[in-house]
């Protein structure tokens, strides 16, 4: 057996973070009297990402991240609500969910007795625990690693560092890392020195300059890769 530590992302490659900010999205305009629409919707997703590249560049922090995505969004929207309670809604909304990745809850109680399992993500500490526990993830993963937790984000080394500490500095051959961001998950074991997984679920064409060990579209298809 290759690779005996499997490092997964969280968000889009086991758990839908998709789904679940869908959810809490529409919830938090919803509950405020407001129609949520294609525009706001769209607005938010791309404030949403220049806000986290800006975190992954550590240019901002989680802390400033976490209100800064909402006021700029309701700025632009022209909406006179407090970014502080928009964000603590959105939060409070995403951490209800227990939304899967198709696949991947039979995936990991397949791997569960024949690897050791280890989550690695950037993310909102009580969001990302709450929704472990609502989908019943936690007891399958001997380490879980969330950036605001420990201070520091994927792709960075300290974040691997740290990481790799937790799982007391196994050969970094025995070590695969699967997760769905290029710029966070594949750059960030690539630099490390880690065996790398692309779960490329939107069938995404690759124009970065960044190549993963291996690719796959769909997360079950994790297994073929182990097996050979």
């Amino acid at each position: 057996m290759k690779y005996q530590f499997l490092l997964f992302d969280l968000d889009n490659t086991l758990l839908d973070f998709n789904a679940s900010e869908a959810y809490a999205l529409r919830k938090i305009f919803e509950d405020r009297g407001i129609e949520f629409t294609n525009h706001i919707n769209e607005t938010y997703h791309r404030i949403n990402k220049w806000c986290w590249t800006k975190f992954e560049e550590n240019k901002i922090n989680l802390k400033q991240l976490k209100p800064l995505r909402m006021e700029l969004t309701l700025k632009e929207l022209e909406l006179d609500f407090d970014p502080n309670d928009f964000s603590k809604s959105y939060h409070d909304k995403l951490a209800e969910t227990d939304f899967w990745v198709e696949g991947a809850s039979q995936l990991i109680q397949d791997l569960a007795p024949h690897y050791e399992l280890v989550i690695i993500t950037n993310g909102i500490e009580r969001i990302q625990k709450a929704r472990l526990q609502n989908t019943g993830l936690t007891p399958y993963f001997s380490t879980i690693v969330i950036s605001e937790t420990i201070g520091v984000s994927k792709p960075n080394k300290a974040y691997f560092d740290y990481t790799f500490e937790q799982i007391n500095h196994p050969p970094k051959e025995q070590c695969l890392v699967i997760g769905d961001s290029l710029s966070s998950d594949i750059k960030g074991g690539n630099e490390f020195g880690l065996d790398t997984c692309w779960h490329n679920f939107k069938n995404l064409e690759n124009d970065r300059d960044i190549q993963p060990t291996y690719e796959i579209n769909r997360i079950q298809d994790l297994k073929k890769i182990l097996d050979n």
